[in-house]
C-alpha cells in the first residue's frame, strides 16, 4: 500500500513537471518583427471603444496621404455609422463620421477608391439586398464633412460589389446577386 501512495506521488509529480515543460515550449512567442524591429510604433486606436468596429478599409492616394474608412455600430440603439481618417506619415487626424444610417439599418458592405485626380469615391450597401449608395470628396479636404457630396442612391440589389475607377476616369460598380 506504502509503495503504491509513492508511486502514485511520482506519477502525478511527473505529470505535473511534463505539463510544466509542454506549457513552456508551448506558449506563443513573440515574431521576430515584434522583438527586432524597433521601427514599428505602439498600436494606434482609430475607432472608439463604445461601438462594434466593422469592414476597415485603408487606401492611399498618389499624394502620400493613407485613408482609412471602417463602421461603427452604436450599442446603444444600433446605428450604423461610416468613419474616415488619414494619415500623412506623421499623424493620424481626427475622425470624421461620413455617414450615419437610419437607426437598425446595417450597413453591410463599404467600398472606397481614389482617382487620378485625387478625389475619393465611396459607396455601401444598406441591407442584404441594397440599396447602394455613393458619394466623392476631394482626397486633400476629405476631413471635412460639408466636402463630401449628398449621398446617391443607386438601386442595385446587391450587398457585395466593389466600386473602381479606371485610367479615364470613369467609374464602374461591379456587383453579384
Amino acid at each position: 500500500m506504502k509503495n503504491e501512495g509513492g508511486m502514485a506521488r511520482r506519477i502525478i509529480f511527473g505529470a505535473l513537471i511534463f505539463l510544466g515543460l509542454l506549457f513552456v515550449l508551448m506558449r506563443p512567442q513573440p515574431s521576430a518583427g515584434q522583438t527586432m524591429d524597433k521601427d514599428w510604433s505602439n498600436p494606434y486606436r482609430l475607432s472608439s471603444g463604445d461601438a462594434s468596429a466593422s469592414q476597415p478599409y485603408i487606401l492611399n492616394d498618389q499624394y502620400g496621404l493613407v485613408h482609412v474608412f471602417w463602421v461603427e455600430t452604436s450599442m446603444a440603439d444600433e446605428r450604423a455609422t461610416i468613419f474616415y481618417t488619414n494619415f500623412d506619415g506623421t499623424v493620424w487626424a481626427s475622425r470624421v463620421d461620413i455617414y450615419a444610417a437610419a437607426p437598425g439599418s446595417p450597413i453591410l458592405y463599404v467600398s472606397p477608391t481614389v482617382d487620378a485626380n485625387g478625389f475619393l469615391h465611396l459607396s455601401w450597401t444598406e441591407g442584404e439586398n441594397g440599396p447602394v449608395y455613393y458619394t466623392t470628396a476631394p482626397a486633400y479636404n476629405a476631413l471635412s464633412v460639408r466636402n463630401w457630396e449628398r449621398p446617391v442612391r443607386l438601386d442595385i440589389p446587391t450587398f457585395l460589389f466593389e466600386i473602381k475607377v479606371d485610367s479615364t476616369g470613369i467609374l464602374h460598380v461591379l456587383y453579384a446577386r
